[in-house]
């Protein structure tokens, strides 16, 4: 009986790699498409803003009736 070696059955040996291998073949296929995510390019704006549809602060005009308000 001391030299016999218990063989793992092969079916078994299969399910177990399949029972880690599933899970981390997902998790791995997860990181690359959000790690893709990092490194493209950014869209396209859809709409532009317009330099001219800002307001330039101006300064408040002096009226004659204001200046003889004293």
């Amino acid at each position: 009986m001391e030299g016999q070696v218990k063989k793992t059955p092969v079916v078994l040996v299969a399910l177990a790699w399949l029972f880690v291998g599933l899970p981390w073949t997902w998790g791995v296929t997860q990181l690359w498409k959000n790690a893709r995510k990092l490194f493209q390019t950014p869209p396209a704006a859809t709409q532009s803003v317009a330099p001219s549809t800002v307001a330039a602060p101006t300064a408040p005009a002096s009226t004659p009736a204001a200046s003889n308000n004293k």
